[in-house]
């Protein structure tokens, strides 16, 4: 009993000052992030390419997420039809050291949110890579 008792008085003592009303409350980890989709498409130059992206985001410095409605058409056959997504991610290099990027990491995204081609990944160090 004297043991309960104990704990329960450290628990007290442990837990006192502490309630749901004074979290602290800390910013998404994507606080950060800028949209970049306008600066990305008007940097494209009307290129026919740049209606494929939904949307442009700016994580770090030297980083792009750029998600597209590209679907991966390796599974048709088709691999000239990423040529597309190849097209944004050489876009979003150049676009990224215009920005004074100097080593740019850039992922283009499928429709469905995967990844399918990459720049500055050190798996892929050939260029803009399918994945």
């Amino acid at each position: 009993m004297r043991t309960l008792a104990t704990t329960l008085a450290l628990a007290a003592v442990l837990t006192a000052g502490c309630s749901s009303g004074s979290a602290v409350e800390y910013p998404p980890s994507s606080a950060d992030d800028v949209d970049v989709t306008e600066d990305l498409q008007a940097a494209a130059g009307g290129e026919p390419w740049a209606q494929l992206i939904t949307e442009a985001t700016r994580t770090e410095d030297d980083r792009l997420e750029v998600r597209t409605t590209v679907v991966d058409p390796r599974a048709a056959g088709s691999p000239e039809m990423g040529q597309p997504a190849i097209d944004i991610c050489s876009a979003a290099v150049q676009w990224l050291q215009a920005q004074g990027a100097g080593d740019p990491d850039v992922s283009v995204m499928e429709a469905d949110g995967s990844t399918y081609v990459v720049f500055g990944h050190p798996s892929y160090p050939g260029g803009c890579t399918e994945v």
